[in-house]
């Protein structure tokens, strides 16, 4: 059935027709036997209804022939009169043969054999009749006469011609009896044969469908779990057409799970769903990054696990304010990284009801929240760093342009040299924050080239020794100045210069600062060493950040923007190195930056 591609429709017609065929075929068959033990039958009956007959006339010729004998003996009229009425009953009796008309050839022989036999048979009667009417005489001869022999033949002659249809009635019996053994064996085997013929028609196209349904039903079972389908079943019906939409419809579900799981997978963002009870119940691979933790390390924890202890209260709110009205969830909080940083995050997310299921979208909102407080810390710069300089000249100009200090020229020549310190600060602060931005977005060349720790050393102490010695600070070199480092040297010279600066300006009076190197396979190290106030830990990371200083008064009383460090970082960065802090409050810094054995252009 396979092979010829069948519909269902066609494999039903199959079961319902061959088995009716076969019944047609078999009740044909049996109608036939049926007819041939029928026409047996009528034969038989036909061949007994013979012989009955040719009894009663067997039966009237011995009566005639005994009458006759009787009447020769005792010439009794009696006899005589019953002689004739027998042979009368003969004539009727003679008759009836033609009644007959045989239905085989047997019959048909034997029934002319009686008809002449018994034609003869009343004619050698009628003969006695007339002889025994001649004269008493006559009749007493009969007995010895041959007519007499005649008549007395006439029964075994007609017994002879009915032994015949005895022996085809005792054959015709056998034949029915056979007939009648083959009709019910044919009759039972027909039915059992019928009956083995549907089920197995009916057992083999419903293996087929059932075994293919089981195979859709299978292949439903493994698409719900998310595995490989197994073959498409073989043929060209309805369920074969089934399989193979499916298998589409599995191959577009696949596909838009890919591109659904390509577009999760890739968000910077972290995509979640979170339950009732407030637990993770899927979250993208985002989380590793965002917060440190896989997918897997999330799965079955609580929001109060990642969440700081203050935004906990705020967040269960939001998420059952967000369960019980079905109102767009919009959310702030802190997370907890696992390296033990707070993030900041900005949580999105809808309320599905048939799912019993929050799906979230968190961005980490860490870098905009620093750069708001960059933007804040900027406004601060301008109003102090910029506003207050550009005032102090702004109000020594109009001053000047009033005539104030006409008569006085010592007095304007300070305020005109205070007046260019400020606005010498104000344009190495643009400065800076160009060098920064030029850093950060790439544009600033660096030339690497071997270079001598001790010539950066050399020249950086140089551009800070005026500054030392106003300050009654020793710098020294410290040990490695013979090492050879692959980097771009005025920009080195310009981290070293900040660092000296920097630490002369924190430094007591007297004090020490040591320029030291070191190296390894894979990194040059050089640092800065001083003996100042030293840094906070909470400072460590920020200080390399815009606009950071330890004390505000610092960039008053101290001078500095809060820009050279950040310019310092945007080098190290430049050269795929490192910058850092070591320091312990009150006991002095070590400012170092790492350069890599094989930094390039």
């Amino acid at each position: 059935m396979k092979s010829l591609n069948l519909k269902l429709a066609h494999k039903g017609l199959i079961l319902v027709l061959v088995p009716l065929i076969f019944e047609l075929i078999f009740l044909f068959v049996l109608t036939v036997m049926v007819n041939n033990a029928e026409n047996e039958a009528k034969v038989q009956i036909t061949s007994k209804q013979i012989m009955k007959r040719a009894s009663e006339v067997e039966k009237l010729f011995r009566e005639g022939a005994r009458q006759l004998g009787s009447y020769s003996l005792t010439g009794n009229e009696k006899f005589l009169n019953q002689y004739v009425a027998t042979v009368e009953s003969l004539k009727n009796k003679q008759k009836t043969f033609a009644e007959f008309s045989g239905t085989s050839e047997l019959q048909q022989g034997v029934l002319q054999d009686l008809r002449s036999q018994s034609e003869h048979g009343v004619g050698l009667l009628e003969q006695g009749v007339k002889i025994a009417r001649q004269s008493p005489e006559s009749a007493l001869h009969l007995r010895s006469d041959e007519l007499y022999a005649a008549i007395l033949r006439l029964p075994n002659e007609l017994e002879i011609a009915t032994d015949r249809l005895d022996t085809s009635i005792l054959t015709s019996d056998l034949v029915l009896q056979n007939s009648s053994r083959q009709f019910k064996l044919f009759l039972v085997g027909g039915v059992v044969f019928n009956v083995l013929m549907t089920v197995g028609l009916a057992f083999l196209i419903f293996k087929e469908i059932v075994s293919r349904v089981l195979t859709i039903r299978e292949n439903s079972l493994l698409l719900a779990s998310g595995q490989n389908l197994q073959n498409p079943v073989s043929g060209s019906d309805e369920i074969a057409d089934l399989d193979r939409a499916f298998h589409r419809m599995a191959t577009s579900l696949d596909e838009a799970t890919r591109k659904e799981r390509a577009i999760v997978d890739n968000a910077v963002d972290v995509i979640c769903s979170v339950n009732s009870d407030c637990k993770f119940t899927r979250v993208s691979p985002a989380s590793l990054e965002a917060w440190g933790y896989t997918s897997e390390e999330l799965l079955g924890k609580r929001l109060v696990d990642v969440i700081t202890d203050d935004g906990i209260e705020a967040a269960l709110l939001a998420f059952k304010h967000c369960m019980e009205t079905g109102e767009t969830l919009s959310l702030e909080t802190r997370i907890k990284h696992k390296d033990g940083t707070v993030r900041h995050a900005s949580w999105s997310g809808s309320w599905s009801r048939p799912d019993k299921t929050t799906f979230c979208v968190v961005h980490d909102s860490t870098e905009s929240k620093r750069i708001e407080q960059l933007k804040r810390e900027f406004v601060a710069m301008v109003s102090h760093d910029l506003r207050a300089p550009l005032t102090s000249v702004q109000c020594f100009l109009e001053v000047l342009s009033e005539g104030v200090f006409a008569n006085d020229h010592d007095a304007v020549m300070k305020k005109a040299r205070l007046s260019n310190t400020e606005i010498s600060r104000l344009v190495q602060m643009v400065n800076s924050l160009l060098d920064v931005e030029k850093m950060e977005s790439g544009k600033m060349d660096v030339l690497i080239a071997p270079v001598l720790i001790e010539r950066i050393v050399e020249r950086s102490i140089n551009s800070v020794a005026a500054l030392a010695e106003h300050k009654k600070v020793q710098i020294k070199p410290g040990g490695g100045q013979e090492i050879v480092a692959n980097a771009d040297e005025d920009l080195i010279v310009q981290i070293l210069i900040n660092f000296l600066s920097n630490a002369i300006k924190f430094s007591p009076a007297g004090a020490e600062i040591t320029v030291s190197a070191s190296q390894n396979s894979t990194m040059t190290k050089i640092s800065v060493t001083d003996k100042g106030r030293g840094i906070p830990a909470e400072f460590k990371d920020k200080i390399f950040d815009r606009f950071q200083q330890v004390e505000l008064a610092d960039s008053r009383f101290r001078g500095g923007t809060g820009l050279g460090l950040a310019v310092c970082k945007a080098i190290a960065e430049a050269h795929d190195g490192e910058i850092g802090v070591d320091s312990i409050e009150g006991e002095g810094s070590t400012f170092w930056i790492n350069l890599p054995a094989n930094a390039v252009n």
